[in-house]
């Protein structure tokens, strides 16, 4: 396969090589929050900004209700206040609060189909 600069130089640069030159990736950009959470109001005089999608707006760090940005699904607050992921210890402190308020399930034995294994634990615990 021909690479993208040699393409480029072969189909005389134009849109390839802008397109070439704007390529780079990078992660989309975290919302804009204040330190309480909430998203800035929408300026009363900015018109485009209001015709935007609220999704967009909100990426911007704009509210169109005051509302507050929503906790990334698959999150949960410790119990030191903080936000974390939801992994493997998340799930046995789940199950163990299940069983405690009879659910009746039980915890599977070390080694056991479906227990976590060592390298498992081991991996979570880092």
């Amino acid at each position: 396969m021909m690479g993208m600069k040699k393409r480029a130089k072969r189909m005389g640069g134009g849109a390839m090589k802008k397109r070439i030159g704007k390529m780079g990736g990078g992660a989309m950009k975290k919302r804009v929050k204040r330190k309480d959470g909430s998203l800035k109001p929408i300026p009363a005089g900015n018109k485009g900004l209001a015709k935007l999608d609220v999704e967009v707006r909100n990426k911007m760090g704009y509210a169109k209700k005051g509302g507050r940005i929503k906790a990334a699904a698959g999150t949960h607050v410790t119990k030191e206040g903080k936000r974390a992921k939801k992994g493997l210890w998340y799930n046995i402190n789940q199950k163990q609060k299940r069983i405690a308020a009879g659910s009746g399930e039980k915890m599977r034995k070390p080694g056991s189909k479906g227990a976590p294994t060592a390298k498992a634990i081991k991996k979570s615990q880092a």
